[in-house]
Parts: C-alpha cells; structure tokens; sequence
C-alpha cells in the first residue's frame, strides 16, 4: 500500500473518546495489530516494539484491584479497559465490549493481566508512532477520520527516549 511506503502504520483503527494517557504518551487513535502494514524502517523507528514492565507499577496486589494506584495509566483509560474486558460500564461514552468480555475474578485475573499486557503493547505501537510524527491510515471502508497530530498531545510531556514497557 502507498501510504505504507512512505512511512505510515496502515491497519484498522480503532479509538477511544477521548484521549487517554499510557506510561507518559497520550493515545486516543490506534492501529489494530491483528494486521498492519508497514515499512521495515517505520517499525524499526518504533522498536524495539516489545520491553518487559514490572507488574507492580501496573496492577494491584488482589483481583479486586486490577490497576495499582498511582498508575502509569490515565484514570480514564483504566475505566476504559474495565468496561471492554470486565464489563464495567464507568464512563457511558464508552461502550464497547470484547468478545470474551467477563467480570475479573480471582481465577482469571493472571489471564486478564496477560490480556492487558497485549494490548498495552498494542497501544504503546500507536502511541509511540504518534509521539513520533508517523501517521496511522485507517482501512475500514468508512476509515475513521484521524486526528491531527498535536490534538492529542495537548500539554502532555513526551520523552522519546523513556523506556516503555511491553510484556512481562
């Protein structure tokens, strides 16, 4: 794909409402990773495009608690994962829902924290693109409109060269 050649992440893009921040980097627009298209060189700007995290700077200690306080992640995007995974319906303009979507419990909290950890690194790829200027296209066939790139940031501090966290 064209765009692709000249330096995008091509792929589906999904977003939140509003914006969201994760590890430091504002995010409200991102690339399904289920497929994307991109150049060698895009993804080689982005990596390396997997680093370990300490869980305990994410989640809590119990399942009854799935996020630690203070966290990394913004309170809205928090409740934006609970309701898409746990069904908890915090913020109304938000309503989407994954096709396993389950209240957490105390037997599947180590699954949902895996989960989780997928789609920080998911949205970490959209993210850090964004921080560095490199536009997302979507594919759908009504592609949604995307945002221009200093929307998001608004006075959120980017440090390019943080270390940002992936996988356990």
């Amino acid at each position: 794909m064209e765009a692709a050649s000249r330096g995008a992440l091509v792929g589906w893009v999904d977003e939140y409402p509003r914006p969201v921040e994760l590890f430091g980097l504002p995010l409200r627009q991102w690339v399904d990773t289920s497929l994307v298209l991109a150049e060698h060189r895009t993804l080689a700007a982005l990596g390396p495009l997997a680093r370990p995290f300490a869980d305990g700077e994410l989640f809590g200690d119990d399942w009854r608690r799935v996020f630690q306080e203070p966290s990394p992640l913004s309170e809205n995007y928090r409740a934006y994962l609970k309701t898409y995974f746990f069904g908890e319906r915090i913020d109304r303009e938000f309503e989407h829902a994954w096709y396993a979507q389950e209240p957490v419990t105390g037997g599947n909290f180590e699954t949902f924290k895996d989960k989780l950890r997928c789609t920080f690194c998911e949205h970490l790829l959209s993210a850090r693109a964004r921080a560095r200027r490199i536009p997302l296209v979507d594919i759908r066939p009504q592609p949604l409109a995307i945002d221009p790139f200093d929307a998001v940031a608004g006075s959120v501090s980017v440090r390019l060269s943080e270390t940002l966290p992936c996988r356990r």
